[in-house]
This record gives structure tokens, sequence and C-alpha cells, in this order.
């Protein structure tokens, strides 16, 4: 991971006397507050870097209207009282996802807030992975890691599973009227704002050509993980068995 210059300083402002954790935003493509270094040029890797984006715009929408998702642990910062009031990662057992988690211990105590920024300022940048089988092993651990999230988290995917799910079953049968034509201009238009108007923010608007492969590659791994979600299997990452 490669941040800003001013990273921590971004973060100070957005914790106030209730706030326990804040979350940043983790870009694949390097954002224009830092120096751009290597950057992936390979075409999975662009598509990556939208998945990302788009995933951590709308669990900040959740998270800043009190209804947290998730965090990413490569770039959180959390209030040394609230991570003590909850025992620390030794008292939260063993987690194949522990940033998710501590902010669910810290969530349930009903005591603090949780924010979750798209600040440029402490957005950060990593690298994608390479292959379509490293990105399947990464969200099989997420998902699994996630297991016994909220209610509304699991409305929230059930949602945008059902409204993409629809997109693919009008290409299927040839459902082809101006009802099933609006369907999925609203589904994909609605993607494509989430996502053009903070790729504006972060000057990194040349991404916007990805949107139609990434739109499509994010409709079929969403079905496939929802089908996967109820087969439990182990989980392999960087090297380790869990």
């Amino acid at each position: 991971c490669i941040v800003p210059t001013g990273w921590i300083k971004s973060y100070a402002p957005y914790f106030r006397k209730d706030v326990a954790m804040v979350a940043g935003l983790t870009m694949l493509e390097a954002p224009t507050a830092i120096n751009p270094p290597k950057t992936s040029k390979h075409f999975f890797g662009k598509v990556q870097a939208l998945d990302w984006l788009f995933l951590q715009t709308i669990a900040a929408k959740s998270s800043n209207a009190g209804k947290p998702i998730s965090v990413l642990g490569n770039n959180f910062a959390f209030r040394n009282e609230a991570y003590e009031q909850v025992g620390g990662f030794k008292n939260l057992g063993f987690s194949v996802t522990e940033d998710f988690a501590l902010m669910k211990a810290i969530q349930q105590t009903g005591k603090w807030t949780i924010l979750h920024t798209l600040d440029p300022g402490n957005t950060i940048f990593s690298y994608p992975l390479h292959s379509v089988k490293d990105f399947f092993r990464q969200r099989w651990r997420w998902m699994s890691g996630g297991r016994g999230a909220s209610g509304w988290s699991y409305f929230i995917v059930g949602l945008s599973v059902m409204a993409h799910l629809l997109m693919l079953l009008v290409f299927i049968f040839q459902q082809w009227n101006l009802g099933a034509a609006s369907g999925i201009g609203l589904i994909a238009g609605v993607d494509y704002l989430i996502i053009s108007r903070e790729l504006k923010k972060l000057h990194l608007e040349k991404l916007k050509k990805y949107f139609i492969p990434f739109e499509i590659f994010y409709l079929f791994y969403l079905i496939i993980f929802s089908v996967l979600y109820f087969i439990p299997r182990r989980v392999k990452w960087k090297g380790r068995r869990f």
C-alpha cells in the first residue's frame, strides 16, 4: 500500500468524540494525491479498480447513514478507547477478516459511530490481483469472513443480486420490451453514476471506459458467489489455508 502525503492528517478531523472508527478508500489505480507508482496496465486490473471503488462507495454511503457494512483493513483507523472496550483482537478470536470482526464488535457496543470516508486526502493505492483465480480466492475469503453480518448487509447484497440477475434473465430469455429496457437502463445507470462521481473526485475519469466490462464481470461474479455462499469450503490466501 502507498499512502499520500498528509494521510494521517486527513483522518484526524473525522474523529469526533462519538467516532470510534474511520475507514478510508483503497484504490487499485493511483489517485492524483499520490505520485503515481508503476500502475497495472492489464485490462483485468482496470476492471478490479472499478469494482473496488463501486463496493467501497456503497459501504461508505451505508456506514455514513448509520448502518456500517464493512471496512478494509489496509486503510482504516480506530480509537484506542473503543479497541480496549471490546478486548482487542485477542478477545475477538480467529477470523479471516479481522478488520470486519473489529468493526462488528465496536458496532455491537452501541456506543460509537463508524464512518467510511471517500476523501482523496486519505485514499491509498494498492495493486490489483493478476489472475481471476486469485480474485476468487480473495473474494471467497471476504465472503467467508463476512458470515454473520447484519441483516442490513444481507439486504443490500440481496438487492444487488436480484437487480443484476434481472438484467441477465432479460438477455437469456430475450424479453425485449420497454419495461425490460427501462429496468436495465436504471440499474446500469445507477451503477455508472455511483462510479463516475467518485472517479471525478479522484481525477481518474480515464477509467470510465472500463465501465461496461466491469458491469458484466460484476454481474457474473455476484451471481456465482451468491450460489457458492451456501457451499462450505477452505479459504486459501497468501500461502495459508483456513
